[in-house]
């Protein structure tokens, strides 16, 4: 039984109890903060809420990013994409901020190569520190004063000692460090990590009712990994639940005909 903590949940428990295998494709949730100094001020975004405005057109958001310096923290597919976008809204300059070197970034070759295609300057290595303010303007259109990080330089051994705060021209800084999970799936009872829903090949949770695919259980991958797990448990369901179903209705279909029979031919020996 589901805990219906709030009446969306309690709604999704009273379905869930209806129905013989549940799938669940509820995605990732918001990206949360990372504890840098200063990043609750205006100016200072969560990459999926920041692409959203972009490609919504929002004019305050449009205005904000013409002719900005934007600073991005990540080092995945999310973080391109908001470099990208960024860059075709007119953003004057866009950096790129990871922590690790190029080799370990979750990003793909050609993402990252696309990034650089839009003028993105890659800074490894770089942890930043502090979103420097006040802000400038107000509300979605505001703009920080800068961004303070400091850098590793590296070495034979792929890392380096910590050198001096260097601070970035940033009008903006978006977070692109990875969503955390749903809020819906630590209050089903099916096993996650990490706010992750574990699964096997085919979507199979912990509890056989259950099944589950896309980000909730990659942790953000591309659009055809989604539909590739939709299809993949939907294969399992058929096979778990409704072949066995079927093989058991033609077995007592089979049975209640050889009953009828054996009447029949009782009645006709009389």
């Amino acid at each position: 039984m589901i805990a219906a903590a709030t009446p969306r949940l309690a709604k999704f428990a009273v379905s869930a109890e209806r129905h013989d295998a549940v799938f669940i494709g509820v995605g990732m949730g918001a990206i949360p903060g990372i504890g840098l100094a200063g990043e609750d001020q205006p100016g200072v975004w969560d990459a999926l809420e920041f692409i959203a405005a972009l490609k919504s057109g929002e004019a305050a958001v449009q205005q904000a990013v013409a002719g900005a310096a934007v600073a991005v923290i990540g080092g995945g597919n999310t973080s391109i994409d908001v470099v990208t976008q960024a860059a075709r809204a007119g953003a004057a300059k866009t950096w790129l901020l990871y922590r690790r070197g190029p080799k370990e970034m979750s990003a793909y070759a050609h993402e990252l190569e696309l990034a650089r295609q839009h003028g993105t300057e890659l800074l490894c290595y770089a942890t930043p520190t502090r979103v420097l303010g006040p802000a400038l303007g107000s509300g979605r259109a505001a703009r920080v004063r800068g961004l303070e990080y400091s850098h590793r330089g590296p070495t034979a051994q792929g890392s380096g000692a910590e050198s001096a705060a260097a601070v970035l021209a940033a009008d903006l800084v978006v977070r692109a460090t990875g969503q955390k999970g749903a809020g819906l799936t630590p209050q089903l009872p099916i096993k996650t990590q990490n706010g992750v829903v574990q699964v096997d090949q085919w979507g199979r949770t912990s509890d056989p009712r259950y099944y589950a695919g896309g980000d909730c259980t990659s942790g953000g991958q591309e659009v055809v990994h989604a539909v590739r797990d939709g299809k993949r448990a939907a294969v399992a369901i058929v096979r778990d639940i409704l072949l066995p179903r079927a093989g058991a209705a033609h077995h007592q279909q089979g049975e209640t005909g050889e009953r009828t029979g054996d009447s029949a031919d009782a009645r006709g020996g009389r």
